[in-house]
């Protein structure tokens, strides 16, 4: 950058993929119509908190589940009942990598999927 000269770059960088509030909206309403009584969430997002806490005002229990094992962080999500995900469960539950199609085909896990 010359002297007096400001550079700019434009960068567009985002994660919300808005499935935090799809997945609370979903809640939300299958609490209220009484489709469950029990629900289990695979999430540490505390966005959730809210419509978790609305799901158990409407007798739903809510386990959560922290796929992250024991969070440092300082707000996490909290439900009825909290659990952390066993990791070696967790790979043993997983199919064979790659898995091979009748045809032959070989379909391999996504490198972020290995535990």
């Amino acid at each position: 950058m010359k002297a007096g000269k400001v550079e700019l770059n434009h960068v567009i960088y985002t994660e919300e993929k808005r499935s935090d509030v799809s997945l609370g909206a979903h809640l939300v309403r299958d609490a209220c119509k009484g489709r469950m009584n029990v629900a289990l969430l695979l999430s540490n997002d505390s966005d959730l908190q809210t419509p978790v806490k609305m799901a158990e005002e409407e007798d739903v229990s809510v386990i959560t589940v922290n796929p992250y094992g024991h969070s440092k962080q300082a707000q996490h999500l909290l439900g009825t009942d909290q659990r952390t995900l066993n990791r070696r469960l967790l790979k043993q539950s997983q199919l064979p990598d790659p898995v091979t199609t009748g045809d032959g085909y070989e379909i391999y896990r996504p490198k972020e999927w290995v535990c």
